[in-house]
């Protein structure tokens, strides 16, 4: 699949400090580049706000995403502290998408 990278997705990788976690975020972006579709695509679930925005698992972190006309476009990547229920989750996915 073809990836592109907000630029707010590019400041919160700079943000992080552990090589560990940057190393996994990398093999994530690895396997969506891979990916003939988002079902192969392991830890990922679809938001249930409007549109096709979806997140993935690297241990304490989510990585947010969505997907328009086949381009998936990596949006944020922020510890689950900031994203921790469905809602407010759905909601920062919303406000960086309509920026």
């Amino acid at each position: 699949m073809k990836v592109e990278f907000r630029k707010s997705f590019e400041k919160d990788i700079g943000k992080i400090r552990y090589e560990e976690l940057l190393a996994r975020i990398k093999a994530v972006i690895e396997e969506v580049e891979n990916a003939e579709s988002l079902l192969d695509i392991s830890n990922i679930k679809k938001l249930k706000a409007d549109g096709d925005y979806y997140r993935i698992r690297v241990g304490d972190y989510r990585v947010g995403l969505t997907q328009n006309e086949g381009m998936i476009t990596f949006l944020r990547v922020l510890p689950v502290r900031k994203c921790i229920d469905t809602s407010r989750e759905q909601m920062w996915l919303l406000r960086i998408a309509k920026r």
